[in-house]
């Protein structure tokens, strides 16, 4: 295969003749999904032990595999107790906190009321890890609970359940979700 930039067209051939096809490499500054953070894997590996004492007791606690925390907590973050990937404010859509990236409205959908007036102690409340990996996995429990224990579907759905959920997220949350089952 030939060298092109972070993204790009190629034409390939297969069984069925030529077509042309979506080549996308990592770019600098997005996020390696499956393969772990490349530019700097120490970094990643200490983010992961940082977080690892929240996930284990988020998934004792909720009956959930590890490896299902740690694939979503790397999808959704490398790790990092971050402010959404999407968005500025908490008003716009995506607007997401802490290592499984929880926005406001999921948590008052789970029982979690940050205070109306206050919105901004709610937001930090959210971006503490303890507490955000706790409520991503009551919300991955209810999901699993709602849908069944097919973590493809429960991927999609933690997602959003579009197309891009299914056919994106979830087989790169399932292709984690093995590799720290073997590792874990």
């Amino acid at each position: 295969m030939r060298q092109v930039p972070w993204w790009g067209w190629a034409l390939g051939a297969g069984a069925a003749g030529a077509a042309i096809v979506w080549l996308a490499r990592s770019s600098p500054s997005a996020p390696a999904d499956t393969r772990g953070d490349t530019r700097n894997p120490g970094a990643l590996a200490r983010r992961r032990a940082q977080m690892m004492p929240h996930l284990r007791e988020a998934a004792a606690r909720h009956g959930l595999p590890l490896a299902w925390l740690l694939a979503f907590a790397h999808k959704e973050s490398l790790f990092q107790n971050l402010r959404s990937k999407l968005g500025a404010r908490d008003d716009v859509r995506g607007g997401a906190f802490g290592p499984l990236q929880m926005t406001s409205e999921t948590a008052r959908r789970l029982g979690f009321l940050p205070s109306a007036s206050h919105p901004e102690r709610g937001r930090a409340i959210l971006a503490d890890p303890a507490t955000g990996i706790d409520l991503g996995a009551r919300y991955l429990a209810r999901l699993v609970a709602e849908l069944g224990p097919e973590l493809p579907r429960v991927a999609a759905a933690y997602n959003g359940a579009g197309r891009l959920a299914r056919e994106v997220y979830a087989p790169r949350v399932v292709a984690l979700a093995d590799r720290y089952a073997r590792v874990a």
